[in-house]
C-alpha cells in the first residue's frame, strides 16, 4: 500500500507540474500576443494621424493659394508680391504662401506636426490686351463688312491707365508744351521712336513710321498711314513686349478718329477717351473706354502685342486672376 501511495503521489504532482507549466505558458504567450496587438493598434493610430495631418496640411495650403488669390483680385498687381506673400498659424498647423512676380507662381507651404505638403500654381492674369477688343463703356459695329480675330471682344470693370511723364522722358521727338499746346500734321516717313505731341495729332497721307504717336489731345487719321510699333530693347525688364503703337491721353469723347481704307496700324492702339475708326486694319488690341467701328475694318489678334506694355498702371478691374497649372507635394 505504501509503495503504491507513493506512486501516485508522484504522478499526482507531476501533473500538477505540466498543468502549471501549460498555465505559465500559456500566460507568456498571451502576454506576447497582447503586447503584439498593442504594438499593431499603435501603429495604426499613428498611420491614421499621419493620413489625417497630410489632409489638414493640404487643405491649410490650398487655404493659402485662396487667400492669396483672393486679395490678388483686389489689390494693384504693383502690390501683390507684398500682399500675397504672407505666413499664419493657428491651433492646428502654420502655412507660408509666397508669390514669385517673375515666374508667376504661387507656392503655399503648410506644416502640421513633422507633415509638410506644398502646393504650387501658375497665376494667369487675364488683361485687356489679350483681347482684340477690350471697353468698358461700350462696343459699337458698324454694318457687317469687318472682321474680327479671336480672341473674343471684353468688356472689363477698368482699364490700364497711361503713364505720360513715362512717355515723354522716352520720346525722341516731342512736339509743343504742357501750357502751349498745338496741332502737330504728319504726312511723311518720320524717325523712328517715340513722337510724343502736347495736343491734337493729324495723321495724313504718307505718314510711315516704326514707333508710336503719342497725343494729348485728339488724334485723327486721315488717308494711307502704316505704323509699326517697336518692340522695347532687350535690357528692359518689359522685354519681350512692345510699345503700343497709338496712345490717345485724351479722356475726350472723341481720342482718335477717322480712318482710311490703307490705314494700317500693327501693334497696340491705346485710348483714353474712345475710338472711333471707318475703316482700319489693326494687327494687335484695342483698348479703350468706348470703341466704335465701321466700314470694312479689319481687326486681327497678334500675341506679339499681347504683353503687359511698359509705362502703364493697371488697377482693380483691369485684369482678372485665374489658376494655371496646379502642383501638389
Amino acid at each position: 500500500m505504501s509503495l503504491w501511495m507513493n506512486r501516485a503521489t508522484a504522478i499526482l504532482h507531476d501533473e500538477r507540474g505540466s498543468a502549471l507549466a501549460m498555465a505559465m505558458i500559456f500566460t507568456v504567450a498571451l502576454t506576447i500576443s497582447g503586447l503584439a496587438f498593442l504594438k499593431m493598434g499603435e501603429d495604426e493610430v499613428i498611420s491614421v494621424k499621419r493620413q489625417m495631418d497630410k489632409i489638414q496640411a493640404l487643405h491649410l495650403a490650398e487655404g493659402g493659394i485662396r487667400r492669396a488669390l483672393w486679395r490678388m483680385e483686389r489689390l494693384p498687381e504693383s502690390e501683390w508680391t507684398t500682399w500675397a506673400t504672407f505666413s499664419d498659424t493657428n491651433g492646428t498647423g502654420a502655412v507660408e504662401t509666397v508669390y514669385d512676380s517673375t515666374s508667376m507662381v504661387l507656392t503655399s507651404t503648410a506644416t502640421i506636426g513633422k507633415v509638410v505638403r506644398t502646393v504650387m500654381i501658375e497665376v494667369e492674369v487675364d488683361r485687356p490686351t489679350d483681347h482684340i477688343v477690350a471697353y468698358t463703356s461700350g462696343l459699337i459695329v458698324h454694318g457687317s463688312s469687318g472682321t474680327f480675330s479671336s480672341p473674343d471682344t471684353v468688356q472689363f470693370d477698368a482699364l490700364p491707365t497711361v503713364d505720360l511723364d513715362y512717355y515723354r522722358n522716352l520720346a525722341s521727338y516731342v512736339y509743343g508744351r504742357p501750357d502751349s499746346l498745338v496741332t502737330k500734321k504728319f504726312d511723311t516717313t518720320l524717325g523712328d521712336g517715340i513722337h510724343f505731341v502736347y495736343g491734337d495729332a493729324d495723321i495724313k497721307t504718307g505718314t510711315q513710321l516704326n514707333g508710336t504717336i503719342v497725343a494729348t489731345g485728339t488724334i485723327r487719321f486721315y488717308g494711307e498711314t502704316t505704323i509699326n510699333a517697336q518692340q522695347v530693347p532687350l535690357e528692359s525688364p518689359y522685354y519681350p513686349a512692345y510699345y503700343p503703337a497709338v496712345i490717345g491721353a485724351s479722356a475726350a469723347e472723341s481720342s482718335v478718329e477717322g480712318g482710311s481704307p490703307n490705314l494700317v496700324i500693327n501693334g497696340m492702339l491705346y485710348s483714353a477717351g474712345s475710338v472711333d475708326l471707318n475703316p482700319v486694319e489693326i494687327n494687335g488690341p484695342i483698348v479703350a473706354p468706348l470703341v466704335e467701328l465701321s466700314g470694312s475694318f479689319d481687326l486681327t489678334y497678334d500675341e506679339r502685342y499681347s504683353l503687359k506694355p511698359p509705362g502703364f498702371q493697371w488697377p482693380v478691374g483691369s485684369f482678372s486672376v485665374n489658376i494655371g497649372s496646379w502642383a501638389e507635394e
